[in-house]
């Protein structure tokens, strides 16, 4: 993370916020605020971000109400790093965590060209991914996403992004399946093997042109059928950045949650989940586990961290 940082937010009715020096800044309903929220539900000074040794961190002020971080919950006191990709939620307004530059460049690929992605459907029965076993992505530019996956695996890993930002632009759960398959299906209709070109944008902003482009195809469609204004593109809208940001970034917590459990003992992760996630007081999970308040506030923390961790490696292989 560099000196600065920009907040991307996640809800529709807020703008991006970038900070720099060396602080701190606050997030609140206080004018004065760098971060200024008005929900009466947030506090005049809620949170506040420093600067530590280590780069950008965030810290509750507001006692009881809290913050979350990752999805984490965090009270009066605690403290989280904020690495490119962490997620803020203060009241009900969140934000991303992004390097300005890395901002610019996710707001720039709004505008990349994709290619159409629409696909003739399989027939009935029959599975589009049987005879592919493979596929294999390669970034030349920084070497993230040199890897092979499997179809099944591919389609697990990005389908539900696809799919949430194509419920978010209001189309039918029938409509959402086949912008998934035209999607994946788009990515790889000419060759088994797919290299992407990252002067044309990063992977993440590649995939959001593809996903706008199969669900301004369904809209298409339905203005056929139904009686739509000529401009009406719901895909198109100023929230859309927010929208996509917010599906990956739940996405990503998912694959990092579920990689951090199988390296954590069930009793330490049930802590942590009733205390950090479902905000649990800490003397019920004390009662329900059978550990001590100051284990509960230590996993709380160091699963936060490799939660953190993983998001940061997810991100810096995936653009």
């Amino acid at each position: 993370m560099s000196a600065a940082l920009a907040l991307l937010p996640l809800t529709d009715d807020l703008t991006p916020v970038r900070l720099a020096g060396a602080g701190p800044f606050e997030i609140g309903r206080d004018p004065g605020s760098a971060v200024v929220l008005t929900d009466p539900a947030v506090s005049r000074h809620h949170a506040r971000i420093v600067r530590g040794d280590a780069g950008f961190e965030i810290e509750d002020c507001s006692g009881k109400s809290g913050i979350w971080v990752d999805g984490v919950h965090l009270g009066e006191g605690d403290r989280a790093a904020l690495l490119d990709g962490t997620t803020i939620k203060v009241g009900p307004s969140a934000f991303v965590v992004r390097d300005p530059e890395e901002a610019d460049a996710a707001t720039n690929e709004t505008h990349v060209p994709a290619p159409s992605t629409v696909e003739p459907k399989p027939r009935s029965g029959s599975d589009p991914y049987a005879t592919r076993e493979s596929i294999f992505l390669r970034l030349r530019a920084d070497g993230t996403l040199d890897r092979q996956l499997g179809w099944n695996e591919f389609h697990a890993r990005y389908a539900p992004v696809i799919a949430g930002f194509a419920r978010n632009a209001g189309l039918a759960e029938g409509e959402v399946d086949d912008v998934v398959q035209d999607v994946i299906m788009g990515f790889f209709r000419k060759h088994d093997s797919f290299e992407y070109d990252p002067s044309k944008g990063r992977f993440r902003g590649y995939l959001k042109c593809i996903t706008v482009n199969a669900v301004r195809d369904r809209w298409r469609r339905r203005k056929k059928q139904v009686e739509l204004s000529p401009d009406h593109d719901p895909a198109s809208d100023d929230p859309m950045d927010a929208r996509w940001e917010r599906e990956w970034a739940e996405t990503m917590l998912r694959r990092a949650l579920e990689e951090v459990r199988q390296k954590v003992q069930p009793r330490t992760m049930q802590a942590f989940e009733l205390y950090g996630i479902k905000g649990m007081p800490v003397e019920a999970v004390e009662r329900e586990t059978g550990m001590s308040a100051a284990a509960i506030r230590h996993a709380k923390m160091r699963i936060l961290h490799d939660l953190q961790e993983c998001v940061r490696r997810y991100r810096q292989q995936e653009g």
